[in-house]
């Protein structure tokens, strides 16, 4: 039994805990209202349950995977599972929490980059593990950082300190980037940008100048006749992307090892569920190409391939693909194509892929209306 004392100790401790949650609470709604960011109960904890529509074509994979390849006119019901420094244990984390919801015999594209193997393992210490919080089943997330967890996922609401701060720095470091951006102000619109037209007579545009990227006439005469674009505007981009390849933590020779045997345990996880894995290398500007030590792509990418078991997953390199490598006009920077270019690349693969037995011809769903018409 307490004693007095015990007693009023225990109503002060309890008193000061209650209003550490109501003040947490009410933070946490103000925190909310501002930043228009509702509540979530916690999602996934289990993987994903099966669906009777599956998906037949899946890809993984970075952000060279995230932004330079698109399903968008595949006829097929596809998945986007690529994300931003995404590392082959994570693609495999990925794959095991939506399995049920992909079909037989699915096509499962690998990207491989030429990162993929000097990239930072994921262990404790990985600063986007929190992307997956409430994506996958914390069960499958590698060295799962369960303090981390718990608070961002069933008590969000005492992180809102840390959570206010965080998005007030994320909206001020994206105004000065904006502020920054290398690309100049014309570049940003190429994708929508079209020759003007005369009012009565001559060529008309054919199409919705939104579905020019997809367009099988335009995207021929852009592989044919490359934009004139100058890699002037590339080169702070590509000595950033150097250092950053060279010179940082987030990326070292001595992660090969692991990464490789990661992507062999992603392969055989992908043939014991009867998928079809076919591993990519999209391909990077050639200025960046350029720019990098001789032996970058031998020693980073093609040297580990050599020593990983793929297993027959056969692996097609697009990386001295030149009519992209080296049309500045798709790149969005020095490693990333943009939206054009990866409409471009991704009609590329498609025939590819057609051409080698993984897809019907009845997959292909681009344009191939003429581009314009007389009147």
């Amino acid at each position: 039994m307490f004693n007095s004392e015990g007693k009023k100790l225990v109503v002060s401790v309890s008193t000061l805990l209650a209003v550490a949650l109501i003040l947490s609470f009410l933070f946490d709604l103000v925190y909310r209202t501002v930043t228009h960011n509702g509540y979530n109960f916690p999602s996934h904890l289990l993987i994903n349950k099966e669906i009777t529509n599956k998906y037949q074509i899946v890809k993984v994979g970075n952000s060279h995977a995230e932004d330079s390849l698109t399903f968008e006119k595949y006829n097929a019901r596809s998945l986007d599972l690529a994300g931003v420094a995404q590392r082959f244990s994570y693609d495999l984390v990925l794959l095991k929490q939506h399995w049920k919801e992909i079909e037989d015999n699915a096509l499962i594209i690998i990207s491989v980059s030429p990162i993929s193997f000097s990239h930072k393992i994921a262990d404790a210490s990985d600063g986007l593990q929190y992307n997956y919080y409430g994506t996958v089943s914390p069960f499958l997330i590698p060295n799962l950082k369960v303090g981390d967890y718990i608070q961002q996922e069933f008590v969000p609401f005492l992180r809102s300190g840390y959570l206010f701060r965080k998005w007030y720095t994320d909206k001020v470091e994206e105004r000065i980037s904006e502020e920054e951006r290398w690309k100049e102000p014309e570049q940003q619109q190429l994708e929508v940008v079209v020759p003007p037209q005369a009012p009565t007579k001559g060529p008309i545009l054919n199409i919705d100048p939104e579905e020019i990227p997809y367009n099988v006439e335009a995207i021929l005469a852009e592989l044919n006749s490359p934009s004139p674009i100058s890699k002037e505007r590339y080169i702070d981009n590509m000595n950033f992307i150097f250092n950053k390849w060279y010179h940082t933590e987030e990326f070292d020779p001595k992660y090969f090892e692991i990464n490789r045997r990661d992507l062999e345990k992603l392969i055989a996880y992908c043939k014991k569920n009867n998928w079809r894995p076919v591993l990519i290398t999209i391909p990077i500007s050639a200025v960046l190409q350029e720019g990098l030590l001789d032996d970058y792509m031998e020693k980073y990418l093609y040297e580990n391939l050599d020593k990983t078991d793929l297993q027959g997953a056969e692996y097609i390199d697009f990386s001295n693909q030149l009519n992209v490598s080296t049309n500045n006009y798709l790149y969005s920077n020095a490693d990333h194509l943009n939206k054009r270019g990866g409409a471009i690349f991704s009609y590329l693969l498609m025939n590819t892929l057609i051409q080698r037995g993984y897809l019907p011809p009845e997959i292909d769903n681009y344009d191939y209306r003429p581009l314009y018409r007389v009147e």
